[in-house]
């Protein structure tokens, strides 16, 4: 019987073959479906860096829209990116009652 078989008999979420993966890793495998702990982790953080990257380049990309904006809009760029944060956890009310006195603020 291999660990596998043995630690889905026994109902355990990780067994060790003792032996290291493709990758050198000797962490634990999970059982359900064999990955290297070690090999998900370094997936896992591959991936937050490439969306952090993603992230950085979007806010990047905005900011010369944002300079490049007349002086007239640049306050309502301003509120529009306050509105898009105030939508997150708000009703959909209070967001008309927001944009609403928004509207009464912004000078034509």
């Amino acid at each position: 019987m291999t660990p596998r078989q043995l630690a889905t008999n026994l109902g355990v979420p990780t067994y060790n073959t003792g032996k290291p993966c493709k990758n050198g890793h000797t962490t634990d495998r999970y059982t359900s479906g064999g990955m290297c702990i070690g090999c998900l982790k370094a997936h896992q953080e591959k991936v937050k860096a490439a969306r952090r990257d993603v992230t950085t380049q979007k806010v990047q990309g905005a900011m010369p829209l944002y300079a490049l904006a007349k002086p007239k809009f640049q306050p309502l760029l301003s509120q529009f990116t306050t509105i898009l944060r105030y939508a997150d956890a708000k009703t959909i009310e209070e967001l008309q009652a927001y944009i609403t006195m928004l509207e009464g603020n912004i000078a034509p």
